[in-house]
């Protein structure tokens, strides 16, 4: 029989309520590290580890990574860009709907906040506006815990601005109405970018001056820094999808201390110019290339864009170029060019790096803008008399209804040389394209790949003008660069 004594069997009693002590006060750490955010929460909702637990809860709901500021085209004058998010109406719900069940169920909680703050957020991303400024301005009006106070601030003020201010309390900036085709363009970011800076974010908030547009297409600024601003929009592909922002007579908009009366500068966005072929990856065969397009109202010249795309062994696209054809304005619906007289032209030299140091050739500056074997993509630009440009059949592509205009041009008439060019092997092409001089394609790509260079060495100018001067039948391009090698030489 096994005697304890009774200070013992103390000993032990408190050994292991000391140990379940110990245990239960780390277990909160235990299910935060595993992951477990709300089980801290059922368990523990006044542990230290609460509060990080639902602002974990909150993060693996939004994924902010992937949400970004929701998907918009960031369109001005002068440039476009994207969010580049894609699509996420669908994950942004899944996201709401599970920051609204974690608001709902711990909404006493002293971490509840942050859960407002990215359930705002996400409410105006998605474009619920009502819901976000009710929020927003409800966080402001409470403790600041658990979020920036400078991003709330800019969200309320972006929101704010859909309303007008009848009395005059703030000073009016600048205003304007958005349009698409005629129609007044609600729900519109529209935003000002300074003239002078030369960066751009897609995270607007914060970064510049933002507006909303209401139901009549209005949007407002107020208390602005004086300066000269470009005005642009945010839309969401469904807004923009057929629609092309046509140029204004002014490029800036000027806000200034002294005005007497707040600017105005309206844009719009009018249906894109319509393209009628070559659509549709339509082949080409033969010597002739026939673009043709519908007219465009108030147009006096037409002029048309094709861009290459460059692929990689395997046929993947690797990128694009684009070369415009300037010298030509178009007062028809239709174009048509010889294929040797595109092969011919020619307007800069490109390359670029990989991130394994390897440089390519962009393959328009060697074999020219179109070439056999090639896929391009063509677009069309209409402009009034005095070179304002209407619309464009470019727009913006939204992936929703818009297709490109692809057009491949058939392999006849193609050069070993060219072969190995588009296959990025250089120094076999140089050799190839020696096999047949007699010949002015070969002849002009050997000109510019001697003397421009593929690597990091120096071209050799000498070699690479004699192969110019040996072309029969030379193209503007060809002059053009015929002078800039002898204007190299001599400065050398």
């Amino acid at each position: 029989m096994i005697r304890i004594k009774i200070k013992t069997l103390m000993l032990i009693l408190a050994s292991m309520i000391l140990a379940l002590v110990i245990a239960y006060n780390g277990l909160p750490s235990l299910l935060f590290n595993a992951g477990k955010y709300e089980a801290v929460l059922k368990l523990f909702p006044n542990d230290d580890k609460a509060g990080m637990s639902l602002y974990y809860a909150s993060g693996e709901a939004l994924q902010m990574n992937d949400f970004g500021e929701g998907e918009r085209l960031y369109i001005f004058p002068s440039f476009t860009s994207s969010s580049g998010r894609g699509t996420m109406q669908e994950a942004r719900a899944d996201a709401a709907a599970r920051l609204e069940q974690l608001l709902h169920k711990y909404s006493t909680s002293k971490y509840i906040n942050g859960i407002k703050f990215n359930l705002a957020r996400l409410y105006m991303w998605d474009g619920q506006w009502d819901k976000a400024e009710a929020l927003f301005r409800q966080l402001s009006q409470g403790s600041n815990a658990f979020y920036d106070v400078n991003e709330l601030q800019s969200y309320l003020k972006t929101l704010e601005s859909r309303h007008s201010d009848p009395d005059n309390h703030q000073k009016l900036s600048i205003s304007g109405t958005v349009t698409l085709g005629g129609e007044p363009a609600p729900d519109v970011y529209v935003i000002l970018h300074r003239k002078s800076d030369n960066g751009w974010s897609t995270s607007v908030n914060g970064q510049y001056p933002t507006a909303i547009t209401d139901e009549r297409g209005q949007y407002r600024f107020y208390n602005i820094a004086p300066d000269d601003y470009e005005l642009g929009v945010g839309m969401t592909p469904e807004q923009v999808d057929g629609y092309y922002l046509t140029q204004s007579e002014q490029s800036y908009a000027t806000i200034a201390d002294d005005a007497q009366a707040a600017p105005r500068y309206d844009i719009a966005f009018v249906p894109q110019l319509k393209v009628v072929s070559p659509v549709n990856k339509e082949r080409i065969d033969g010597d002739r290339l026939r673009f043709e397009w519908e007219a465009y109202p108030g147009a006096d010249y037409y002029q048309i864009s094709i861009t290459t795309i460059a692929r990689d062994k395997q046929g993947n696209a690797t990128g694009s170029t684009s070369s415009p054809l300037l010298d030509d304005r178009h007062r028809t619906t239709f174009a048509e060019y010889r294929m040797e007289e595109l092969r011919g032209s020619i307007n800069s030299y490109g390359k670029s790096i990989d991130a394994n140091g390897f440089v390519r050739l962009w393959h328009s500056s060697i074999l020219g803008i179109v070439y056999p074997g090639g896929d391009f993509i063509w677009s069309v630009d209409a402009y009034t008399a005095d070179g304002r440009k209407l619309s464009s059949s470019s727009g913006y592509y939204t992936m929703l209804t818009y297709a490109a205009p692809f057009f491949t041009v058939s392999e006849e008439g193609m050069l070993e040389g060219d072969k190995l060019v588009m296959e990025d092997r250089y120094e076999e092409a140089i050799e190839a394209y020696k096999q047949d001089e007699d010949k002015d394609s070969a002849l002009r790509a050997l000109a510019r790949l001697i003397g421009y260079g593929f690597d990091d060495r120096e071209g050799d100018l000498d070699e690479a003008l004699r192969y110019v001067d040996k072309i029969v039948d030379p193209s503007d391009s060809d002059r053009q660069l015929q002078a800039d090698f002898r204007e190299r030489l001599q400065k050398e």
